[in-house]
């Protein structure tokens, strides 16, 4: 819907941003699926690695936006 709307010409809509989006979730569905078939027998192991997975991603984009963030002048 979004990249209709950035391919219409609306405002605020990015054709870039939106194919990032898609391409990302296909990526992680492709990714989940396949950790689910190695490791649906075991429940626990999958949780496990899941949660360190998006632990970790979750860290990335931490320091990513870190270090890409504009710090405010100081008022001094």
């Amino acid at each position: 819907m979004f990249l209709g709307f950035a391919l219409a010409g609306a405002p605020g809509f990015s054709i870039v941003t939106s194919i990032v989006a898609i391409g990302s979730f296909m990526v992680g569905a492709l990714v989940g699926g396949r950790l689910g078939t190695s490791l649906g027998a075991h429940r626990g192991r999958y949780v496990a690695v899941v949660t360190y997975c998006e632990i970790g991603l979750i860290a990335v984009a931490l320091a990513v936006s870190l270090a890409t963030s504009a710090t405010p002048a100081s008022s001094c």
